[in-house]
């Protein structure tokens, strides 16, 4: 682990931050979720996935919940950005105001050395 002091972190990092950061657990549930509905509309449970009201049970109901997972996956990255948005705006004001006052400290762990598609080890600092 390594440690550097920054003055202020760029609201491009911040947003990157936030948006990946939320992201990836929203599509991992979607994902989840449909792939229980296909399973259990293969199994014979009509309470998953329904069309008008009526339940999909079999390959219809496990076709169903795949197109449910496609669609959520493409949705779900446009329907985050106005949460992210205003999170950001938020966390961006305050941190600009923590910067005014003093430096910030940020543990990290650097990217891996590839060289000639070749993972390169490095030492850890003492």
């Amino acid at each position: 682990m390594y440690r550097i002091q920054i003055q202020r972190l760029s609201v491009g990092s911040l947003f990157k931050i936030l948006y990946f950061g939320s992201l990836a657990p929203i599509l991992s549930l979607v994902l989840i979720a449909s792939l229980i509905a296909g399973i259990g509309s293969l199994a014979g449970l009509d309470s998953l996935s329904s069309v008008n009201g009526k339940p999909l049970t079999g390959v219809n109901g496990a076709l169903q919940a795949a197109l449910a997972a496609v669609i959520g996956s493409l949705l779900l990255p446009l329907l985050i950005l106005p949460h992210v948005f205003f999170l950001w705006v938020y966390l961006s004001f305050g941190l600009w105001i923590y910067s005014k006052f003093r430096p910030m400290t940020l543990d990290y762990v650097p990217a891996p050395k590839v060289e000639n598609h070749v993972l390169v080890a490095e030492s850890e600092p003492a």
